[in-house]
């Protein structure tokens, strides 16, 4: 098998991401904050309570249907719907939840091995599930945006993985034909299912492997990313 590029999940795979009541509540704050600062008469509850009960309305919507919308879309179909934000207004609040609403860390060992893959012509894409632009943000802040040739985000393309159409555009933007891909991922549906399903040969697990009872299996779990040289070499 000719390996032509290299495909990653983001969440849990090349960053290690973490979500929970402290931090979602600290962002919400900030929102509403600049909500109360541009004159709307929302009181924090119901900002907040909209925005949990919303949130997984369109979250349970979209894993149903495989489909997701733009960050425009959901946050004034659901986050905000009611309030009468303006547009460009929402375009903050969409900017305030990309930054404050989630902890990120880029696993330490990720630069050098796009740099490998870089120096091996082969090509580097990322798949991912999101609501918002946050993966391209924080990594245009870590410098290695560059690295990558094709970022499909669900909320840009409007189809979420498993789906097949998600990786059909990711493998048409690299130029490369499915059998040609190795995808890394940690989601035994979204990434392992949702690859070799699109055509991929070889899918790779990595831990924290979200190990639900989903075939096919991956054809290899590793703990560090640099175990992808194993493959290459």
């Amino acid at each position: 098998m000719t390996i032509k590029a290299v495909i990653f999940d983001y969440w849990n795979t090349l960053a290690m991401c973490s979500v929970n009541e402290e931090i979602l509540l600290d962002s919400a704050k900030k929102v509403h904050e600049f909500l109360v600062s541009k004159g709307y008469n929302i009181s924090f509850e119901d900002y907040y309570n909209q925005r949990e009960n919303k949130f997984w309305e369109y979250e349970h919507n979209a894993i149903y249907t495989d489909r997701e919308l733009t960050p425009e879309e959901s946050f004034k179909k659901f986050i905000l719907s009611g309030f009468e934000i303006s547009g460009e207004d929402i375009a903050e609040v969409i900017k305030l939840n990309e930054i404050h609403d989630h902890k990120s860390v880029i696993r330490e060992e990720l630069e050098e091995l796009l740099i490998y893959l870089n120096s091996k012509g082969i090509k580097l894409g990322i798949i991912t599930n999101a609501w918002h632009r946050m993966c391209k943000r924080e990594l245009e802040d870590q410098g290695l945006l560059k690295y990558f040739d094709s970022i499909i985000m669900s909320c840009e393309v409007g189809y979420r993985k498993p789906a097949k159409e998600i990786f059909d555009i990711s493998f048409q933007q690299l130029g490369v034909s499915a059998d040609e891909c190795i995808f890394v991922g940690d989601s035994s549906r979204d990434d392992i299912f949702g690859s070799i399903n699109a055509g991929v040969k070889f899918a790779i697990g990595i831990e924290p492997f979200d190990k639900r009872d989903i075939d096919p299996l991956p054809h290899k779990i590793i703990n560090n990313l640099s175990e992808i040289k194993e493959f290459l070499d």
